[in-house]
């Protein structure tokens, strides 16, 4: 079968029609009537117009032949296109008061294709301009080369008894498993009709942006606005279309024009690699006092009263102001609804597509620079190409996240359900929110150092539960250091260590009805926040005023604390409701269980705090 992309064909020569009988004659002498005139000769090219044809594009022929006498490679009647001989090229001349005039240019007649892979087209003849009915389709959507009942596969030419060339075509698309299913054979329409008697067929030729919309045209006017006799030369993202009307030797109309077609094949064998084609954007409704771009890099799209307009990829750069869509040096009408698609182009303000698939894909901003995009490489947000320095984001084809950020990221399990999510706060915090459990198959570890806090990195928990053993270099020290002046005590917190010489002073409160001072044993200021105090250490010279103090430790239940007294004199220490003392250079270890004790009421200074074994160190 042959592609869209064919021509009409003008049969020069017929036979004649069978003579009328003749009339009496009125003048002059008397005439006898006429006999019934014999069959004519086959019918040559009308007075006052020649045809010549060539399957060679060849220059202008020269005005010197006689009539109906072309010489090689140029021949009197239309051949036809084969395989072998794919193009049939057009010349013609016209005879005005019986000189020749010089032949017109030369032209395309015929275009012969095969089917392509994945597009195939159909014909039928019939003697009358009604359509023929739909062809019927095979039950099995994936057979290659079904010629329906009564069609042809391979173009064939009108005759004066079948006239009327009629063609079909259908495209084959993959399914989701990858299999080509074949779509339903297009409506019935002329590809070709027969003329005679010196009328002629005449092509011309518009190109636009679009695969599905025609440029527009006047089926009336004999030589329509915007089309041709030539085909034009194309740019990117333009694509020619051809119509035709059978005139007399004298140019005017037989009839209208005819439909416009598209003169694009199926695809072809792939060629070699050309250059990159533009990117583009869609810039919304023609804005007069915007400046757009066309460039071989970069074109923009807008939107022109109901119409779609591409700037051209020749226009030379920025496009002057307020030149309108319509001006064809500058613009390529597009099509009038989102459907028009054309190779490398996809313009939509909204689309759905179920199946994709593409080999590398760039965004571009508003103004044609690429920001991201995929390749072979990856895939990469922020820069021109994978491994670009200004990227934000890259994925490598193994699926490896090679550079990204995120402010938070949801974790699903296997059904979709949210099950976790990991965040970076404000502040710059890290936070891990499982809504379960989370397992770390491997060692954990926390380390680096913070200069400017001087000290580690710290690893914060409300709980934590160890099923086997349980270290820890040093523990939280603080010290009860006597002063100069009211408060006279003081808790120096060691929050960066025993062995650092930094401490966060908590000041502690004296109840002067009972004579004692409250220790607190968990940090709430500063640095000392969420620290627990592990060992109390009371270091000062001698009790201030008259008598001897107590020292009351914050009640927190299942804590355990270990108290030295390294004082020149005993200190007391409260539990549950008495003084227990501890002499110089003793030791305690002391643990709260205050909740086990319902006998005693909270109101008593120590409550909870039980004091375990006191050893002297011979001071």
């Amino acid at each position: 079968g042959t592609s869209e992309s064919g021509y009409s064909v003008a049969k020069m020569g017929n036979t004649g029609a069978k003579g009328d009988k003749g009339d009496t004659g009125s003048d002059g002498i008397a005439g006898k009537d006429g006999e019934d005139g014999k069959d004519g000769d086959d019918g040559k090219d009308g007075n006052g117009i020649e045809f010549i044809f060539s399957h060679q594009n060849t220059s202008l022929p020269i005005n010197t032949w006689e009539f109906d006498n072309p010489q090689d490679p140029w021949y009197n009647d239309s051949k036809g296109v084969t395989e072998d001989n794919p193009i049939e090229y057009k010349a013609q001349r016209v005879s005005i008061d019986g000189v020749w005039q010089d032949f017109s240019d030369v032209s395309t007649w015929l275009t012969y294709a095969k089917d392509g892979k994945g597009y195939d087209i159909i014909f039928k003849l019939t003697s009358t301009d009604t359509a023929p009915d739909q062809p019927t389709e095979p039950t099995d959507h994936t057979i290659d080369d079904f010629i329906p009942n009564g069609w042809l596969d391979d173009y064939t030419s009108p005759t004066e008894e079948y006239p009327f060339l009629w063609s079909c075509s259908r495209k084959k698309y993959p399914n989701d498993s990858g299999i080509g299913i074949w779509e339903t054979f297009s409506a019935p329409s002329i590809y070709q009709r027969f003329t005679k008697d010196g009328n002629y067929t005449e092509n011309r030729y518009a190109a636009n942006g679009s695969l599905t919309e025609s440029p527009a045209i006047d089926k009336t006017q004999v030589a329509p606005t915007g089309w041709s006799l030539t085909q034009p030369a194309l740019t990117a993202f333009q694509y020619c279309w051809r119509t035709f009307a059978v005139k007399t030797s004298d140019g005017a109309l037989v009839s209208e024009w005819d439909e416009p077609m598209r003169l694009s094949g199926a695809k072809g064998a792939i060629g070699d690699k050309g250059d990159v084609g533009p990117s583009q954007s869609f810039k919304g409704v023609w804005d007069g006092s915007t400046e757009y771009i066309g460039t071989e890099k970069f074109v923009q799209a807008v939107k022109y009263n109901t119409i779609y307009y591409v700037t051209r990829s020749d226009a030379g750069g920025a496009i002057p102001i307020g030149t309108l869509p319509t001006n064809t040096t500058y613009w390529n009408a597009y099509g009038a609804n989102y459907e028009s698609l054309a190779t490398g182009l996809l313009l939509a303000e909204l689309a759905y597509i179920k199946n994709l698939g593409v080999e590398k894909l760039r965004i571009t901003d508003t103004e044609g620079n690429v920001v991201g995009g995929f390749n072979e490489n990856g895939i990469w947000l922020g820069g021109t190409a994978m491994n670009d320095l200004n990227n934000k984001f890259e994925v490598l084809p193994t699926g490896i996240i090679n550079k990204g950020t995120f402010r938070k990221l949801y974790c699903n399990d296997d059904s979709g359900n949210e099950v976790g999510s990991i965040t970076f706060n404000s502040d710059g915090n890290f936070l891990f929110s499982p809504k379960k459990t989370m397992t770390i198959a491997g060692d954990l570890y926390s380390q680096g150092y913070d200069y400017t806090k001087d000290r580690s990195y710290r690893y914060y928990s409300s709980d934590i539960l160890c099923r086997g053993s349980f270290g820890a270099y040093q523990k939280y020290v603080g010290v009860v250091k006597d002063s100069l002046s009211p408060p006279y005590y003081r808790l120096n917190f060691f929050y960066k260590g025993f062995d650092k010489s930094d401490s966060f002073s908590n000041k502690i409160t004296y109840h002067n009805a009972n004579n004692y001072w409250d220790i607190p044993l968990y940090g709430t200021d500063g640095e000392t926040a969420g620290l627990p105090l592990d060992i109390l250490i009371f270091d000062f010279g001698i009790i201030k005023d008259s008598g001897k103090y107590g020292f009351a430790l914050e009640t927190i239940n299942g804590k355990q604390v270990t108290v030295i007294n390294i004082n020149n004199q005993a200190i007391d220490i409260m539990s549950n409701g008495y003084r227990v003392e501890l002499k110089k250079g003793y030791m305690a270890e002391m643990i709260c269980i205050a909740n086990a004790l319902d006998s005693v009421p909270d109101s008593i200074i120590g409550k909870g705090w039980m004091i375990g074994a006191i050893r002297e160190n011979n001071w």
